[in-house]
């Protein structure tokens, strides 16, 4: 009964690559899940790694920054933002396109992207906002990748006053 201890060290080594094997196939998995779920998205950008974004309109340049204390706009006023706005800004990173064409060869005068109407960055990737499509009143969005069209769900909020990005001060009662 030498052996026991042995078996039993043999046995627990066993059960120890066995989980740890398991475990690798399991986040293998969730990669190849978060690969999938950004497949087709205006951008190839996790939204919760921005750290800054910027909003160039004809009336003003609206900068976001995101530091310790969360986020806040540094340009054209100075003040913690309002986690809703940056929320949306945000996920233009993971939006999916109603539809996608080449970017070579397009008519972007005609698209109202030369130059764009509104240009938004999320950290380096630039995304051009162009015309409403007459015919679906859908919004033309040029990147690197290619020219989309999307939900013209967002133009009004990108162009709300700067002051409407700032987050209401907390009433202190002294």
């Amino acid at each position: 009964s030498r052996h026991d201890p042995m078996k039993r060290r043999l046995f627990i080594t066993i059960l120890l690559v066995v989980a740890a094997a398991n475990l690798a196939l399991f986040v293998w998995i969730q990669q190849q899940r978060d690969r999938a779920a950004h497949a087709g998205s205006l951008t190839a950008l996790d939204p919760e790694s921005i750290r800054s974004i910027r909003i160039r309109r004809t009336d003003a340049t609206l900068v976001f920054e995101r530091g310790p204390e969360g986020w806040r706009m540094t340009a054209p006023l100075q003040g913690a933002a309002r986690t809703d706005r940056v929320t949306d800004l945000k996920a233009l990173a993971v939006l999916v396109p109603l539809a996608r064409y080449p970017r070579e060869g397009q008519p972007l005068g005609q698209y109202g992207l030369a130059p764009p109407q509104l240009t938004v960055w999320l950290d380096g990737t630039r995304l051009d906002f162009g015309k409403r499509n007459a015919a679906n009143g859908r919004r033309f969005v040029l990147t690197d990748d290619g020219l989309y069209l999307i939900a013209d769900t967002i133009w009004s909020r990108l162009n709300a006053p700067a002051s409407t990005w700032i987050a209401p001060s907390e009433a202190r009662a002294d």
